[in-house]
């Protein structure tokens, strides 16, 4: 999830500015409607966790992302700047969810006295993946571009389309695995 979060970071400046012609403040208002979007649901998403059953609401948040790439991949060279803000205000719910459902999975299976560290952990492991994610999103997208600094739309199009699109395919596979995986626990944990 990190991985598609730090792809919206990466990809998205230079689809703003070379595919859609935004200048550097009007990208970067855009590009504020996704953390934006982030304060509104995140607190919901933590209510209906901490209401609901975190494994399901896991494999949720995950389905709802790769929605959210899905659209990423086709809305934008459509529609334009309306499809990346349909993308990225997507995108928010399915990694509140995600976020909120891991969180809780992870701190009710540690004793109180290791929640501290856990929770720093967690946090470290974040900042890996977004360090990790970033970068190797931002090599996949200059090679299908050819060099994102300066392509001509088709290419940004296309580069948005395989680089999202892969992400969408990641996600779906990853919400199969969570599902599966949430099952084998649910009937691990049973009586």
């Amino acid at each position: 999830t990190t991985l598609f979060r730090s792809s919206t970071l990466v990809v998205g400046p230079f689809y703003l500015t070379g595919a859609l012609g935004l200048g550097t403040a009007a990208m970067g208002v855009a590009m504020s409607a996704g953390p934006l979007t982030s304060v509104c649901v995140g607190v919901l998403a933590g209510r209906l966790v901490d209401r609901g059953t975190p494994e399901r609401l896991l494999t949720l948040g995950i389905l709802l992302m790769a929605v959210a790439a899905s659209a990423f991949a086709v809305l934008p060279p459509l529609i334009g700047l309306p499809g990346y803000l349909t993308g990225t205000v997507l995108l928010a719910p399915g990694y509140q969810l995600f976020m909120a459902a891991n969180n809780t999975q992870v701190m009710r299976q540690v004793p109180g006295v290791c929640r501290g560290t856990t929770a720093g952990l967690l946090s470290l492991s974040r900042s890996i993946g977004q360090v990790i994610g970033a970068s190797l999103i931002a090599s996949f997208f200059a090679v299908v571009v050819g060099g994102p600094a300066q392509a001509p739309r088709p290419d940004l199009d296309t580069g948005l389309h395989v680089v999202f699109g892969a992400l969408a395919l990641i996600l779906l596979v990853a919400a199969l695995v969570s599902r599966v995986l949430g099952r084998r626990a649910g009937t691990e944990l049973a009586p």
